[in-house]
């Protein structure tokens, strides 16, 4: 792809600069699985974590969008 966002949402007892690591773990899967060259801002441009009491209790919401994927 040419360029993702990831955005979270969360319901447990993390502090929200700590549950931003889940962004970090699915941006270095995309960057080492082939999916974006890289995770850098040119690629990786857009990120937001959020703390949510209507999901579950421990749940991770996440939602990747992906401008330019391409099937190769």
């Amino acid at each position: 792809m040419e360029r993702f966002s990831i955005s979270v949402r969360y319901n447990c007892r993390y502090d929200v600069d700590n549950a931003i690591v889940c962004s970090k773990f699915l941006a270095d899967y995309l960057r080492n699985n082939g999916y974006v060259d890289d995770d850098t801002p040119k690629y990786f441009f857009s990120q937001k974590t959020q703390y949510d009491e209507t999901l579950g209790k421990d749940v991770f919401e996440a939602n990747i969008k992906c401008y330019g994927y391409k099937l190769i």
